[in-house]
């Protein structure tokens, strides 16, 4: 990982996959440079902050955010509405932009990521039949759930946005 600028981050594959496609980091991601879109969905049950994560397609016992490709004539917010109800069969309603980040995919691809921080409206089961999780950040950090580092980040990342205080009118 890289050093933030403008608060954009740079994810980068693991070494191992690097190593086997070298060159220089990062083809042009999607057409258009549409780029992809992902959301952090909170909720608190019993006082404590829960996060939604859903099964990866190509692993599914990973569990990453939920989020994909911005559909050509569809903005980010609404590319991050849509992609959460596809994979979790929540509806949110987006609160801010949580973070952008450059996603370096494997063979080097670069995928520039908006991700939002959201709180789900109604819950119904996912359309793609994922399996989603509700997970509180102690639970990934005791190895209960396969989270790649960067959500872990990005959790944390919300996290510590939740439990900043309000700022009071002088």
């Amino acid at each position: 990982m890289s050093k933030p600028q403008n608060n954009t981050l740079t994810l980068r594959a693991p070494r191992s996959l690097r190593d086997k496609h070298p060159g220089p980091t990062g083809r042009p991601g999607p057409p258009g440079g549409r780029g992809r879109a992902a959301v952090v969905v909170y909720r608190v049950r019993k006082g404590r902050v829960e996060f939604l994560l859903v099964s990866r397609n190509s692993d599914p016992d990973q569990f990453v955010l939920p989020g994909g490709h911005i559909d050509p004539g569809e903005s980010p917010k609404q590319a991050a509405q849509r992609e959460c109800y596809e994979e979790s069969g929540v509806d949110i309603d987006l609160i801010t932009t949580l973070s952008n980040y450059n996603h370096i995919k494997r063979r080097g691809t670069v995928y520039p990521t908006r991700v939002y921080l959201a709180t789900p409206t109604a819950i119904d089961p996912s359309p793609e039949a994922r399996d989603t999780r509700w997970v509180r950040i102690k639970d990934i950090l005791a190895g209960h759930h396969n989270t790649p580092s960067y959500v872990l980040d990005l959790l944390k990342k919300a996290n510590k946005q939740l439990n900043k205080p309000a700022r009071r009118a002088a």
